[in-house]
């Protein structure tokens, strides 16, 4: 959704820091591990109750001996899984990448006959990017977590770290992304895990049409964060049925095992957190972005990055005001509340269901979205799944229900293909804070020793940390044992 009139400049801003900084992490429930409930009293009280010591010695072997990596053996220093979250990785602890590196955005137009809705006027192709090499190369599909773009944060470490290592690359935003559901989606619907990636699965067809008559490619990978690295299993298994890339290797990042049972936990902390809706999270916000600036203008620092979150937080801590599990779970919620209400809004202007905006209301490029924002925020995904999601899938397929769809939609689906294919494998955290003790069970005995377990950083916050770079790139290369 375009910036709501009617909030100041520094609000909105501090909107698009938190789902840039934040996007597709939500959070864990409160029994899963007793020291990250985000409903708990207990905060920090110092800089060891957050890092283990603030120059740890990195991991030398990434191999998969093991599926879980010894708590000694790991160096990422931020042991609170929903700080990991927040703040990611510190600037010098990340794997060096390319600064810049060739990327093209590139569209496709998947729906010419369409009508988009005015309010999306800038809305007409798919876009996605490309990074290639003028010589033969492996390519690698990535595809980005839930509500996020092709081209976040995320989205382009990961672009630069593969075309360094001599990939090609093709990035895919999320298919609960507004630009996707607007011009790539056929049902106009995500959130269904199956035909998401069926939508995925035709975009990246085209989209490797067109890479194809331009470059040589060797092998194709697969890869993708959160709910994009869950959609990588089902692009997998569908590519057994269609053929068409033949993936050497994939690998889901920190993948959601049991997605709606990750997304109804987040609006419980939705709740818990941020009991105002929308007028919580400008709270919030602004709060952090006043924090920031005071913090900027007192020492010079510019770029607003993970490494700034953190020296915040040791200042917090040193003050005797350590970030509250509260807060900390506020800010998760937040995000992914401002990503899915996004979401929300395009199905509803798109398909006219009236849950936000009234269908005979036709919004246009100066109408103002501020009420529609405020009912989009007070929107959980339960609602949208209950409302609209399940009513509309039910009206196009016979005998599907409530449980079938969830379980169609989670990992366990399929088990066979994870327990059978070797070219699948796994990188989460122990304190991934979207998975619940079963669902870590789960991984562990359907992959074996192609799962890799580190000890902590939270959802993702470990991503760009060295060690999880080389396993990673290991990984693709076919290095990694």
């Amino acid at each position: 959704m375009s910036r709501p009139p009617g909030y100041s400049l520094a609000t909105c801003a501090g909107l698009f820091l938190a789902v840039s900084l934040f996007a597709t992490s939500p959070a864990k429930s409160s029994d899963s591990h007793s020291e990250l409930n985000p409903g708990s009293d207990s905060v920090p009280k110092s800089a060891s109750d957050l890092i283990l010591v603030p120059d740890a010695s990195p991991v030398t072997d990434a191999s998969l001996v093991t599926n879980a990596v010894p708590v000694t053996q790991y160096g990422y220093p931020v042991v609170d899984g929903f700080l990991a979250t927040v703040i990611g990785t510190r600037t010098h602890e990340e794997a060096v990448v390319p600064s810049r590196v060739p990327i093209r955005v590139a569209t496709l137009v998947r729906f010419p006959n369409r009508k988009i809705p005015k309010v999306f006027w800038n809305q007409s192709e798919m876009r996605y990017s490309v990074s290639a090499h003028e010589q033969a190369a492996p390519l690698i599909f990535v595809v980005a977590g839930m509500g996020s773009s092709y081209n976040s944060a995320k989205m382009l470490y990961l672009q630069r770290l593969f075309f360094g290592e001599g990939f090609h690359v093709i990035s895919l935003s999320s298919p609960t992304h507004p630009n996707f559901i607007l011009t790539a989606s056929k049902s106009g619907h995500p959130g269904f895990t199956p035909e998401d990636s069926e939508d995925l699965y035709v975009a990246m067809r085209e989209a490797y049409a067109q890479l194809q008559s331009r470059v040589d490619v060797t092998d194709i990978h697969l890869t993708g964060y959160s709910l994009g690295g869950t959609q990588a299993a089902f692009l997998t298994a569908i590519d057994d049925r269609e053929e068409v890339f033949k993936f050497k290797r994939i690998l889901m990042i920190n993948p959601a095992v049991d997605l709606f049972a990750s997304l109804q936990i987040l609006d419980g902390l939705f709740e818990d957190a941020l009991p105002e809706g929308a007028e919580s999270v400008v709270d919030l916000v602004e709060r952090l972005m006043a924090e920031i600036s005071d913090y900027v203008q007192i020492n010079g620092r510019r770029s607003v990055d993970g490494e700034l979150l953190y020296r915040i937080a040791e200042k917090r801590i040193a003050e005797g005001r350590p970030p509250t599990r509260k807060m900390l779970a506020g800010l998760i919620a937040a995000a992914f509340r401002l990503s899915s209400s996004n979401m929300f809004f395009a199905v509803d202007v798109l398909s006219k269901n009236g849950q936000i905006v009234e269908p005979d209301v036709t919004l246009g490029v100066g109408s103002s979205l501020t009420p529609y924002f405020h009912r989009s925020m007070e929107l959980s995904f339960e609602d949208y799944f209950e409302d609209t999601l399940l009513p509309y899938w039910q009206s196009r397929s016979s005998g599907l229900d409530r449980e079938r769809m969830i379980e169609g939609a989670s990992l366990r689906s399929l088990t066979q293909l994870l327990r059978n294919d070797i070219r699948i494998a796994a990188v989460t955290n122990e304190d991934d804070i979207i998975l619940t003790p079963e669902n870590l069970d789960f991984l562990r005995t359907t992959l074996g020793d192609r799962v890799k377990i580190y000890p902590r950083g939270g959802h993702f916050g470990n991503m760009t940390y060295q060690e999880n770079v080389k396993f990673m790139v290991d990984f693709f290369k076919g290095d990694a044992r």
